[in-house]
């Protein structure tokens, strides 16, 4: 488990030994990037996109750390929101990406 531990990010490692439930106890921590969560259960970062044509949320895939879980949601919200995408990376980042 501490092997685990020590090639985290210190702001996974910090989320990581909060508890996963806020003090009322709903909902789940999430990072500070858009559309990026923490998974209880398993301890890993999942990322997730609102639909507005389908009306329903995507699960965009699960990862070990908050910024691939980010990239995943910028993807994401490029190709449903083009120009209007609220990305949390720069979207220079993205212009040779095949989306």
């Amino acid at each position: 488990v501490l092997s685990a531990l020590k090639d985290l990010s210190n702001e996974d490692f910090i989320l990581r030994l909060r508890p996963t439930l806020s003090f009322y106890g709903g909902k789940p921590k999430s990072s500070k990037f858009i559309g990026v969560s923490l998974e209880p259960r398993t301890g890993r970062w999942y990322a997730t996109i609102w639909d507005s044509v389908t009306k329903r949320q995507l699960h965009l895939g699960s990862f070990d750390c908050t910024e691939d879980a980010a990239r995943a949601f910028d993807r994401a919200a490029l190709h449903f929101r083009g120009a209007n995408a609220k990305t949390n990376f720069p979207r220079e980042q993205y212009t040779h990406d095949p989306v």
